[in-house]
């Protein structure tokens, strides 16, 4: 079994020797590692040239570069299109493997009859209260096949991080199913992790620590502007049209990550704005409109309140309401 590493490359100079050395400390073989320049600005790829330069070891190294930047989702698309490994992993440029992470996974998915995906645990480095929001839990089975329960799980995102990092994906079942990354938007993970959910037959998941994702200020996780915005509204757009309310597990997600974005809005000041305030409002209708079909009312009185005027919606910035409303949702939706 081969593994291909892919790291996408722009802006991560403070950290890409660190990444990079996790790399070649990685014990498995045949490994190959795929960098993909996405015309970055700084000297990231001078550091990389200069890690790599007189470099005789066992893996594989290649350099890809794009000539306009094109975003996180273009490179990990090239870095795809450019593989040869029976499984990929994505690695980000400010993370790291943890020593011999590739050798753990790869083994499980031997061990497990080379499931579709392999799903490893996370040390989060950066957060004031620390999370164990990575962690494998002792309740997830080491190797299962139940389809029901996977998509379940996917879509719930409670027990299986939405994260492309940390995982072993075999490839043929991203190019089988064509599940490339969304290009031109943020939170790619979770559209990516919508899509995939009702694809996966099989997933190994591993407890033991292979990764380290590092919480830097400034990066995508860590903020919320219009942009985020803008990418919610493509995303929840394409989850509204593809099936998104013919299952009700699927409805369900839809719904909370809905109010997930009423949120955003309400909470920025800025982003209380006509624009915004009524793209949510005409999603919120096409969902409206699927829940009277059914008749279900539950889900028509979650959704009434993005009817609200907008001095209204305001109640939402109060951490109990809601705290009330996601109960709600996650009781009866």
């Amino acid at each position: 079994m081969t593994v291909s590493i892919i790291i996408p490359v722009f802006n991560v100079s403070s950290y890409i020797e660190r990444c990079l050395g996790s790399v070649l400390n990685q014990d498995f073989t045949p490994l190959e590692c795929i960098l993909v320049d996405d015309a970055t600005p700084d000297d990231s790829m001078d550091k990389v040239k200069d890690l790599l330069s007189g470099y005789q070891g066992t893996i594989t190294f290649k350099i890809i570069r794009h000539e306009i930047n094109k975003g996180l989702s273009a490179a990990r698309n090239s870095g795809i299109l450019e593989s040869t490994g029976d499984y990929l992993f994505f690695l980000d440029g400010d993370d790291t493997l943890m020593d011999s992470g590739i050798a753990i996974l790869a083994n499980l998915a031997i061990k497990s009859g080379n499931p579709d995906l392999v799903q490893g645990s996370t040390i989060i480095v950066g957060e004031k209260n620390g999370s164990d929001r990575y962690q494998i839990q002792k309740d997830v089975p080491e190797f299962t096949t139940d389809r029901v329960w996977l998509r379940k799980q996917l879509l719930k995102r409670k027990k299986i991080p939405v994260t492309a990092w940390n995982k072993l994906i075999r490839r043929d079942f991203i190019i089988n199913n064509q599940l490339f990354f969304k290009e031109g938007v943020w939170h790619e993970d979770e559209h990516w992790t919508f899509f995939s959910a009702s694809k996966v037959n099989s997933m190994a998941f591993c407890r033991i620590p292979t990764y380290q994702h590092f919480i830097t200020s400034g990066s995508i996780m860590t903020t919320s502007g219009q942009r985020s915005i803008d990418s919610w509204f493509e995303i929840l757009g394409d989850f509204i049209a593809h099936k998104g309310l013919d299952s009700r597990l699927e409805r369900n997600t839809l719904l909370e990550l809905l109010f997930c974005q009423l949120v955003r809005i309400v909470l920025n000041e800025a982003s209380m704005n006509e624009p915004n305030l009524n793209r949510i409002q005409s999603m919120a209708e096409v969902c409206r409109k699927s829940s009277l079909k059914r008749l279900n009312w539950m889900e028509i009185t979650l959704l009434w309140c993005y009817q609200w005027p907008q001095t209204w919606m305001k109640v939402f910035r109060n951490r109990w309401v809601r705290s009330i409303y996601f109960r709600m949702l996650r009781w009866f939706a």
